[in-house]
């Protein structure tokens, strides 16, 4: 029966007058001086709608309306009459007219703006960064634009002479923006030229700020020229991973690169005449952890006063950088005689198929034995160096060092620089006329990369093999040449070129026999046989990434098979056998498998890195997973079928950036949310206005998934980051304990005293609430020690028992918080330094090595654990005590993090 209301409603939509859907777009022209539809920018976008393009007539704009410039979360475009005319864009100007009394900045992007928010050939200058909350603190950030987890589109820009109190003078990305810069150019601005958060900065020119040209977080930056700048080049420091490709970094006076506790990702790229007041003037990489790959540049020309000319590395946890097919040349140093190539210490770096020359002071100086070698020879014989070689490069053009005038004095020589492709007979590209030109030299560099890689875009003909350096691997790579003339015609089966099909090819071929090469559809996977159970999945690999292996045991170890492998791997068991494995090769790069080894069937499910599992249900076939989709302000729940290994998108909720919804729990028949969403934080004590650490305020959410109604359940939840992780926020540990209720930890400050240590403990609440009635109830209250992040709460489903941190029980009911009872024991002595791993009654390890991971099987038969092999250093091994077995079995090594147990297939 129709309501009274519903029929009122109907009534009055009919008197309503009939309006077309999908109105065309308008263009809106604005003029300040002349005949246009507005004469302020702002005006023209208050006035606009999505699909709106809004043309900015030449001339200088200023004054409020023209700048403070707010797309309000439109999809519209604003641009100059002709974005691809320099001349027009040059006269297009927004100037911001802005001081530090009067602070205004060009254009703010905090709407959520996606892709289709478009600004597009104009200038933008004179802004000076007003300050904006970011929590509880006050930034002045962005002084020409702010995108603020926005994702806009900025071309053909010119951002100049602006200026910010603290990062990105010209444009400031955070909080999950992820703009798309394209062919701009940033120069003269004060706070550096672009903070980047996880946007793409594509084909701009970053030069003459006056401190760094790019800080980039996971962000993209390719085939960029970042030059003169008064700071770094590119700072990709503080536990972050750039991707950063095709880019020129040169004369910057504050060094090229610079990774402080982070990594990264360098290919193909020319680092030049930096200077450093310290060690590493092309790139510095130091720091507790430094996953820096460098593959495929050319580093050359730069200078600094310490060691390390070139590269500087001082790594205290694994390995340091990975340094593959570069050339590092004609670098020097100044205040010291050690090494103008590379600098290292501690960490050892892996420096795979290089080639080192005419290095002042020495190719490579080791720190730790203040030892310098120079040669290939010597380089070879360190540890995890390997193929390396020496001699003149033969570049197209050699640069040099200009003495400036003052040749007795080689403090202030420059570099000039010159053309890095490689001379070859066989033929060079020359981008002026762009032709093949041929040399009567051929560099040493061409075929001699390391021989796993991939040639990538290499022509014809090449020796299946790739180049070194900045060309390496691309479409621009010189050719290989036989001491015959190039074969003008391809001749079939003829892989080298040289108009024959004889055992060369086939050397070739044979190198790249059976080399495998991922399809969308399915992936090979090693099979568990039912004979040879247990089996025992886990990583193993360097500190920058490892490998996904399986081992099958029947009374000892019977095969230990490779699954996949990536620079960093993320492993989640869904079932006894079935395991979801997120490969990430860079910054959104990577895939997403299932891998089923009962079954020895696995599948790509998706080339997007944000997805992980929520829950799995293996007695319901059944596993929820969640990706986070910030272009679109979105989360998109999947549901995967454990058996078909088959994933549907299931549900598509709204994304809230502070709430953290992708840090959420689903609860047990999948039908509601429960997730911590961040309202604030209050700085634990600051160094350098730095916080230590953060007291972090959130809020408890519910999602009901048939509606998608939202309920906050507990409006005051607290969690305290430790002091040694400064960027980053911790999340609540909760979990469902029934379809209807929800546990979750509750962290209250303690105040510094003789009894309590703010860094190291805090006072433990543990609540429980009823999602219907929304009734809170206390469990327990304590003092324990701190744990990053606030530890995890885990239900196992089969006894209903609720495990915090993998060490104590929680009882749901009575509220008492007990020691984990557990059939292993790790035992540490302190003050004699010895750690005893016991499983059941027997001793498996006693001595120095510190345990420092563990895994057991369901059935509580099987185990696994992780030593660390030596105090001083990162490195590790996997050991397994398996049932029928006497002794503990080694059957993985590596660096910690990526070296980890994972689950047992039983």
């Amino acid at each position: 029966m129709r309501s009274a209301n519903a029929t009122i409603l109907l009534a009055t939509l009919a008197l309503l007058p009939v309006v077309s859907c999908g109105a065309a777009p308008r263009t809106l022209y604005v003029d300040d001086d002349g005949p246009a539809n507005f004469n302020n920018i702002q005006a023209a976008i208050d006035d606009s709608s999505d699909g709106d393009t809004i043309i900015v007539k030449p001339g200088t704009y200023t004054g409020d309306g023209n700048r403070d410039i707010d797309f309000l979360g439109k999809a519209v475009t604003v641009r100059s009459t002709e974005p691809n005319d320099l001349s027009v864009v040059a006269a297009t100007v927004i100037d911001c007219n802005a001081s530090e009394e009067d602070r205004h900045r060009g254009f703010i992007f905090d709407s959520n703006e996606g892709p289709d928010s478009v600004l597009d050939g104009l200038t933008i200058k004179n802004g000076y960064a007003p300050e904006v909350k970011v929590r509880s603190y006050r930034y002045s950030f962005g002084g020409g634009i702010l995108c603020r987890g926005a994702s806009p589109v900025i071309s053909n820009c010119i951002i100049k002479d602006n200026k910010a109190g603290r990062r990105g003078g010209g444009i400031l990305s955070f909080e999950d923006a992820e703009p798309q810069i394209i062919n701009c150019t940033i120069t003269g601005n004060t706070g550096g030229g672009i903070f980047n958060d996880r946007g793409k900065i594509t084909k701009c020119t970053v030069t003459e700020n006056g401190s760094f040209g790019i800080a980039s977080m996971y962000g993209e930056v390719i085939d960029c020229v970042v030059t003169h700048n008064k700071g770094v080049g590119l700072d990709c420091s503080w536990f972050i991973q750039p991707t950063v490709r095709g880019c020129i970094i040169s004369h910057n006076q504050d060094g090229g690169v610079q990774c402080f506790d982070s990594g990264g990702y360098l290919f193909n790229c020319i680092i030049s005449g930096n200077r450093s007041s310290e060690s590493g003037g092309g790139i510095k990489a130091v720091g507790e952890i430094n996953s820096l790959v460098i593959e495929n540049c050319v580093i050359v020309g730069n200078t600094s006063e310490g060691p390390g000319g070139a590269i500087v590395c001082g790594t205290e946890l694994g390995d340091g950088p990975l340094i593959r097919g570069t050339i590092i040349a004609h670098n020097r140093n100044t205040a010291v005689a050690e090494s103008g190539g590379y600098g290292g210490s501690r960490g050892d770096p892996h420096i795979q198929s290089c080639l080192f020359y005419d290095n002042a002071g020495g190719d490579f100086y080791d720190y730790d034995t203040d030892t310098t070698s120079t040669g290939a020879e010597q380089i070879n014989a360190f540890e995890r160096a390997s193929a390396n070689i020496d001699g003149d490069p033969c570049f197209a053009s050699l640069g040099y060092w200009d003495p400036n005038g003052t040749p007795d004095d080689p403090n202030d020589d420059f570099w000039v620089d010159g053309d890095y492709q490689l001379r070859s007979q066989a033929g060079r590209w020359e981008p002026g006329s762009k032709s093949w030109v041929k040399d009567h030299v051929t560099s040493p560099c061409i075929d001699a990369g390391d021989p796993t890689a991939p040639i990538g875009l290499e022509r014809f003909p090449n020796g299946g093999v790739v180049n070194i350096g900045a060309y390496g691997g691309t479409a621009e790579a010189s050719k290989s040449y036989y001491g015959e003339p190039v074969c003008g015609t391809p001749v079939a089966g003829d892989i080298n070129g040289d108009c024959r099909v004889d055992s060369s090819d086939l050397a070739i071929l044979v190198s790249h026999w059976l080399e495998e090469h991922e399809t969308d559809a399915a992936v090979a996977c090693p099979r568990v046989s039912k004979d040879m159970r247990p089996a025992f999945v886990f990583v193993e690999g360097p500190v920058r990434g490892g490998a996904l292996f399986v081992a099958d045991f029947d009374g000892h170890l019977v095969q230990r098979e490779q699954v996949t492998s990536s620079k960093s791997l993320q492993v989640t068991q869904l079932d006894d056998a079935v395991f979801l494995v997120t490969a990430t090769e860079g910054s959104n790069e990577g895939k997403v498998y299932v891998f089923d080894f009962t079954r020895g069937i696995g599948k790509l499910l998706t080339r997007s890195t944000r997805i992980h599992c929520l829950r799995s249900e293996p007695a319901r076939g059944k596993a929820m997973l969640v990706e986070s989709v910030p272009e679109t302000s979105q989360v998109r729940l999947y549901e995967l079928d454990l058996v078909s290994l088959k994933m549907a998108l299931s549900h598509t909720l709204a994304y809230e950036y502070f709430g953290g919804i992708v840090e959420t729990q689903i609860s047990p028949d999948f039908s509601r949310l429960a997730y911590p969403n961040m309202k604030d934080f209050t700085p634990i004590g600051t160094e350098e206005d730095v916080p230590l650490g953060q007291w972090t305020k959130y809020e408890l959410k519910a999602v009901d998934l048939s509606t998608l109604n939202i309920d906050t359940l507990d409006e005051d939840v607290d969690v305290q980051i430790s002091p040694i992780s400064s960027i980053g926020w911790g999340t609540p540990p909760l979990e469902w304990v029934n379809n209807d209720e929800v546990v979750y930890q509750h962290m209250i400050p303690c105040e510094p005293n003789e009894d309590c240590k703010p860094y190291l403990e805090a006072q433990y609440v543990f609540k429980k609430v009823n999602v219907g009635t929304k009734q809170v109830m206390r469990l327990f209250e304590g003092r324990l020690p701190l744990t990053l992040g606030g530890g995890f709460l885990k239900c196992n489903p089969l006894n209903g028992e609720l495990v915090y941190d993998n060490k104590w029980v929680l009882d749901i009911e009575g509220g008492a918080l007990t020691p984990k009872d557990l059939p292993f024991s790790v035992v540490r002595d302190y003050s004699a330094g010895q750690t005893t791993v016991s499983f059941g009654e027997q001793v498996l390890y006693s001595g120095e090595q510190r345990c420092i991971d563990t895994c057991i099987s369901a059935d509580h038969k099987n185990f696994a654990y992780l030593l660390r092999t030596r105090p001083d250093t990162s490195e590790v091994a996997i050991y397994v005590k398996v049932k029928g077995i006497g002794e503990p079995l080694k059957v993985g090594e590596g660096s910690y993090w990526p070296t980890r147990p994972v689950g047992w297939i039983e």
